[in-house]
């Protein structure tokens, strides 16, 4: 239950912040948006699949869960 609260979470972000970059008024407002958004989805979907076992492992972490090998 709790897994799919979290990626229901995380699509919503990823909506949310695509929904951003097409509203955005100025053109910067558009790719900061838009890149941020792409960073986190492109995160998501390569850790997912690599806990799914359809990509193979790149060490690239879930954004905003896990916490990789450094704490600061």
């Amino acid at each position: 239950m709790g897994g799919i609260i979290l990626i229901l979470v995380l699509l919503f972000i990823i909506y949310r912040g695509f929904y951003i970059a097409v509203h955005a008024k100025d053109n910067f407002g558009k790719l900061l948006a838009g890149g941020i958004t792409s960073v986190i989805a492109i995160q998501t979907i390569v850790n997912l699949g690599a806990q799914t076992a359809l990509l193979p492992l790149t060490g690239v972490p879930l954004p905003f869960i896990s916490y990789g090998d450094r704490l600061l």
